[in-house]
C-alpha cells in the first residue's frame, strides 16, 4: 500500500491505535480527517498521522499527559 492511497476505518485503526467504532465517531463529528466515497468513509493515513500529531501537541501545550 502507499502513503497516499486512502483506506476504510479499520485500517485506519490499526494504523492510529484507535478503535474503528472511535474513528468512525470523530469523522461523523468533523474532527478527524476523512473522504466519502459513496457511502463509505475513507481515510488518508499521512492525514491521520498528521492529526495524532496535531492532537499531541495541543495536550502538551494545556498540559494534559501524552502517551506514546
Amino acid at each position: 500500500m502507499n502513503d497516499t492511497d486512502l483506506v476504510n476505518a479499520e485500517l485506519a485503526a490499526r494504523a492510529t491505535g484507535l478503535n474503528k467504532f472511535f474513528i468512525y465517531k470523530l469523522a461523523a463529528a468533523g474532527k478527524l480527517p476523512s473522504y466519502r466515497a459513496g457511502r463509505a468513509l475513507r481515510f488518508s493515513i499521512p492525514e491521520l498521522r498528521d492529526w495524532m500529531r496535531h492532537e499531541a501537541e495541543k495536550r502538551q501545550a494545556v498540559g494534559v499527559n501524552v502517551v506514546r
